[in-house]
């Protein structure tokens, strides 16, 4: 092969190179990048949006009522199915918590995934961040997908606080500072609940933490701090202060938890789809 040739086969390699890259979209060549942060077209801010449809359901909501609790969906896209299927079959739940870890590894692809069987919801949501959720770019995803980590809202006269208490993942401790704020005014509130991923028992809690936490919901009457990550449901009054710890099931086990607000009561069952 002479230089002429040569040279006209490498120009024409180029091009053909060339053609096919420019065919392909940046988001298509690099989908599965963990600090992709190419939220969908109406994926954003979606904490706010379901605080708009709470506050019209809250108008005409009773006194007495229910919630449902998930947590640690994961890969387990089939059973998350089934178990939105079955709270979507239940009238009497008004709106759903989820208790962290909707992916496994933080990916934007896993965000989008989930959310779209999450957004098949017939009622609100709302999610406290887990460990698995911040791994990649994965706070960064949670916070254009669905809002701040710590935050809170009321409903009907009691109030939830969501704190984000992954603290091996973020490097550093809850935000007790937060927390200790959203409780002031405690006394003009029927019921408190926390919705925290990580319980204050597990093991990447520091005693100091955990100390911490457990001493900020008794002095303030927390009625109860709901958890998930240990993947079976537990219902204790583990320090003895009057402050119920609940964590969840897996969705992998096809179970969530329920919980029934009364004047002068508070009714928490768990559920196993299908019995």
């Amino acid at each position: 092969m002479n230089l002429n040739n040569f040279m006209k086969n490498i120009l024409y390699l180029s091009v053909l190179i060339t053609s096919f890259f420019s065919c392909i979209s940046c988001e298509k060549l690099f989908e599965y990048s963990p600090y992709q942060i190419n939220i969908k077209e109406g994926f954003h801010n979606l904490h706010d949006k379901n605080l708009v449809k709470l506050r019209g359901i809250e108008k005409h909501a009773p006194d007495t009522f229910t919630f449902a609790i998930i947590a640690d969906n994961h890969t387990w896209y089939d059973e998350y199915r089934e178990v939105i299927d079955h709270i979507n079959s239940n009238p009497e739940i008004l709106f759903v918590l989820h208790a962290g870890d909707l992916t496994d590894y933080g990916l934007l692809k896993e965000y989008e995934w989930q959310q779209q069987i999450l957004s098949s919801l017939k009622m609100p949501y709302f999610i406290t961040i887990g460990n698995h959720d911040l791994l990649s770019n994965g706070e960064g995803i949670f916070r254009k997908m669905y809002g701040e980590t710590d935050y809170s809202f009321t409903f009907k006269n009691h109030k939830f606080i969501c704190l984000n208490t992954n603290i091996q993942e973020v490097n550093r401790d809850p935000d007790f500072d937060f927390l200790h704020s959203e409780l002031k005014g405690r006394e003009s509130y029927s019921y408190v609940f926390v919705l925290a991923h990580v319980a204050p028992t597990a093991l990447r809690f520091s005693d100091e933490n955990e100390s911490r936490y457990r001493t900020i919901l008794a002095e303030n009457n927390v009625n109860v701090s709901m958890h998930g990550h240990s993947n079976h449901f537990s219902l204790e009054e583990i320090y003895n202060d009057g402050v119920l710890y609940l964590t969840t099931s897996s969705v992998k086990h096809l179970e969530y938890s329920l919980i029934t607000i009364r004047p002068d009561t508070i009714i928490i069952k768990n559920i196993s789809v299908g019995k």
